[in-house]
């Protein structure tokens, strides 16, 4: 029994210490893996262009950036409150808007329809800002706004004949001017911000 009771301690200790790396390991990247200070876009010659605003198509894929505002702003930051506590968002954690030093926070609301009747794909993740410098800054984390659910962030799927709004977080350096958001998909979509 106290060999049971022993290994039981040890299979707990392990787990434990998994957990805090993993979780370690998640704030670091949140904290200091939002951009990438070496990463400079290349555009793919097949990308597909549009304005901000407006749709850009990708296969089944139908992306619209509707806006891209620094979270420094009332109306940026009200907006990311008021949507982190909604019920489409209530049992995900949702971070405050307090950038690291020489970093700023641009969210960029989203929307994003499956134009198949099967599920589909779709990584925030695979989303990101170029600045004029053509320096790419990645999202670092999302939230879900009208007819979207935390299983399509944490699934990555967005279900067939439906449509999602996101507002999607990304660090940037302080001094970035973002010029365009790139869908990483195949073909690439870009969306001019200016």
């Amino acid at each position: 029994m106290d060999r049971l009771r022993t290994g039981r301690a040890i299979t707990l200790s392990a787990f434990a210490l998994v957990m805090l790396v993993t979780l370690t390991s998640c704030y670091v990247l949140f904290i200091d893996g939002a951009s990438d200070p070496d990463g400079v876009y290349v555009e793919s010659p097949t990308s597909i262009h549009a304005s901000l605003g407006a749709k850009a198509t990708s296969g089944p894929v139908v992306l619209r950036v509707n806006t891209v505002g620094n979270a420094a702003t009332q109306e940026v930051s009200v907006t990311w409150e008021q949507v982190g506590l909604s019920a489409n968002n209530s049992h995900i954690y949702y971070t405050t808007l307090v950038p690291p030093a020489d970093e700023k926070y641009l969210i960029a609301n989203i929307t994003v329809t499956n134009a198949e009747h099967n599920p589909l794909s779709f990584k925030y993740t695979d989303l990101y800002l170029v600045g004029s410098d053509k320096h790419t800054y990645y999202a670092t984390y999302a939230l879900c706004g009208e007819a979207c659910s935390a299983d399509t962030l944490s699934n990555h799927t967005l279900d067939g004949d439906t449509t999602s709004t996101m507002y999607i977080l990304f660090a940037a350096s302080e001094t970035a001017q973002v010029s365009s958001l790139v869908y990483a998909s195949d073909p690439p979509l870009v969306v001019s911000l200016v």
